[in-house]
């Protein structure tokens, strides 16, 4: 019997199902271990996409040659700056930290001091009935520094268990990097000829999906860059040492909703001026300023009117996708928020009775 001519029934049709489920599970459980990366992967070759089309156009169809230009474009100005980048902010963390521990151990620094400096500004504030305990600061103080030594230690000596899994990973995108371009348009072809939903409706959700991809990477990641940098300079201006840690650590909490470059910069300044160091605190305060400025101005330029979601429940979306996906939760979480109001949206439109 030809399986061609077979004519689909209830039974074929729940074993099917069945088979499709059980792929799936193992799909899933295989490309768990590089779930992020291969969402930050898929990511970045959406965005650089429009630079792989116009290459496949100028070599006339060869997108083999194509998609390697453009991921070695990737690979060379963006990946491999940020690799250095990052090694030398975990080498300057690990540094920094071992240097402060050995000066609270040998008592050059002085915990008390500034303790007790902050329990007199918090005794000033009315209906406030807290001060800090020394031992606990301390305490918290040199567990997070061997936390943070260990961490980088494993990072940076290649062959520890942290080192190959971030190898692992690299790997991952490397591999999928230079093979994804030519996959794009006929995996949106596929969904679009897979899904059982109107084509208007395909339509809108990948566009819709394509749109706060676009806006959450410019007006978040591109924005946060910027600030992140900016506080940066004043570090490097103020004379601060370990420039490339505080950097990193600007860069991912300028990222983050409500958080943002203040929550270094401020007690970087506060613990400035306690020090007695008066100009690199006002050096500091004004990078604050114009990084917090910058947000109201560079964010409307970049993303302009290419989302227009409440801002509460992007802000939710953010902080949702971060305590579930970490980083890569930024893009996730606003994604997922926008889907779901598309298919809302598109089941208003074309699904909903209307009275007449």
């Amino acid at each position: 019997m030809n399986k061609q001519n077979v004519i689909p029934n209830s039974s074929s049709e729940k074993f099917f199902v069945a088979l499709f489920l059980i792929a799936t599970v193992f799909i899933i459980l295989i490309i768990k271990p590089f779930l992020t990366t291969i969402i930050f992967t898929l990511l970045i070759a959406i965005y650089f996409y429009p630079i792989y089309d116009k290459l496949v156009s100028f070599l006339k169809g060869k997108k083999g040659i194509a998609s390697f230009i453009t991921a070695s474009l990737i690979l060379l100005l963006i990946i491999i700056p940020i690799i250095i980048f990052f090694i030398i902010a975990i080498d300057q963390a690990v540094s920094f930290t071992m240097k402060i521990m050995l000066q609270i151990n040998n008592g050059t620094i002085s915990i008390e001091d500034y303790v007790s400096q902050i329990n007199n500004l918090l005794s000033r504030i009315p209906f406030v009935d807290y001060q800090i305990s020394t031992k606990i600061v301390v305490n918290k103080i040199l567990e997070n520094s061997q936390s943070i030594i260990q961490t980088g230690t494993d990072i940076l000596v290649f062959g520890s268990q942290t080192a190959v899994r971030v190898f692992e990973q690299i790997a991952v995108f490397l591999f999928l990097l230079y093979g994804i371009f030519p996959m794009l348009k006929p995996l949106h072809e596929k969904i679009i000829k897979l899904s059982p939903l109107p084509h208007e409706v395909d339509e809108m959700i990948l566009h819709r999906l394509y749109d706060m991809g676009k806006a959450v990477f410019l007006g978040i990641v591109i924005v946060g860059l910027v600030q992140a940098s900016i506080g940066g300079l004043g570090f490097i201006i103020a004379g601060i040492p370990a420039v490339a840690f505080w950097m990193l650590l600007l860069i991912i909490f300028s990222i983050i909703p409500i958080l943002g470059v203040g929550f270094i910069l401020v007690p970087a300044i506060v613990f400035t001026f306690f020090q007695g160091h008066v100009l690199q605190s006002i050096i500091l305060f004004i990078s604050l300023l114009i990084a917090i400025n910058i947000d109201n101005y560079l964010r409307p330029l970049l993303v302009g009117k290419q989302t227009s979601i409440n801002p509460v429940l992007l802000i939710i979306a953010l902080l949702g996708g971060l305590k579930f996906f970490g980083l890569i939760g930024v893009f996730i979480g606003p994604m997922v928020l926008v889907f779901m109001l598309t298919l809302v949206e598109a089941y208003e439109k074309h699904y909903v009775i209307k009275e007449k």
